[in-house]
């Protein structure tokens, strides 16, 4: 499985979705969209194979997500909900990966984008994980 899309099957929950709908993107938001939303990115994937090259290969990974928002407040209850299906999984099945530990990293400054009046704080998250052969 590709990381891009166990992240996806980690956002796309009803705590999360509860905020921001289905409006959940990898990289970029489509044109004119709505707000609340959520843009994630995949900073860096790197296999780790096992010395023997006969088992799994564990992956860590680097992903950053990006609520956006008018207000500061869903900016922050966008981050709880976050924080609630991602940060602490432990020995979770996820589709077709195994998530060995996933926890909260980084926690970026507030920003502020004047030209459209939008919010946004990354958070950035560890994430380690077996893909099913």
């Amino acid at each position: 499985m590709q990381v891009e899309l166990l992240v996806s099957k980690l956002l796309h929950v009803p705590v999360i979705q509860d905020i921001v709908g289905d409006r959940i993107a990898l990289a970029r938001l489509p044109h004119n969209a709505q707000y609340p939303s959520l843009v994630y990115n995949v900073v860096n994937d790197v296999p780790h194979p096992m010395i023997n090259h006969k088992g799994a290969t564990l992956h860590k990974s680097r992903i950053q997500i990006n609520p956006l928002s008018h207000s500061i407040g869903e900016i922050k209850s966008i981050i709880d909900a976050v924080n609630n299906s991602i940060n602490f999984v432990q020995n979770t099945e996820v589709d077709e990966a195994l998530v060995v530990w996933s926890r909260l990293d980084l926690i970026g400054p507030m920003d502020k984008e004047d030209e459209t009046n939008v919010w946004t704080q990354s958070v950035d998250y560890i994430l380690q994980y077996y893909p099913k052969i």
